[in-house]
């Protein structure tokens, strides 16, 4: 891993675990590597919840009217995450915004159009995830 890419991860992460706190919502980072980037605390009866991130700095290099993110969720030894990591968030640093999603255990790969990434789609695919949980702060 390139020293910029540590650096674009670790500002995704960051900027979805700020999301969380903003929404009254604690984060732990965890402090040896693992397959969740942040522990999400949904109260006491459901407790902490994994969250994978994924971050790209820019869309992809592509000629395309509609640019897009392309945002891998594969981990390295190629197999897909567990569920034990039910939450996947991705990252458009540019833009600052972020979107969630159910991790199903199937989907590797998220496009993601770079018209989607707006407040109110952060807010809505937010509003899901939490709603998957059932949890109402």
């Amino acid at each position: 891993m390139s020293k910029n890419t540590h650096y674009v991860g670790t500002s995704g992460e960051h900027l979805v675990a700020s999301y969380f706190l903003k929404n009254k919502i604690g984060v732990y980072l965890p402090t040896t590597p693992n397959e969740k980037d942040l522990l999400v605390n949904l109260g006491s009866e459901k407790g902490y919840t994994g969250v994978q991130v994924k971050t790209q700095s820019n869309p992809m290099p592509e000629q395309r009217t509609n640019k897009r993110y392309r945002f891998g969720f594969m981990r390295s030894n190629k197999t897909a995450y567990s569920k034990n990591v039910p939450i996947f968030c991705c990252v458009a640093l540019d833009k600052r915004l972020i979107q969630f999603f159910i991790n199903d255990g199937t989907k590797l790969h998220y496009i993601l159009h770079d018209i989607s990434f707006t407040e109110a789609m952060e807010t809505k695919t937010f509003d899901a995830v939490l709603n998957h949980f059932n949890y109402h702060g």
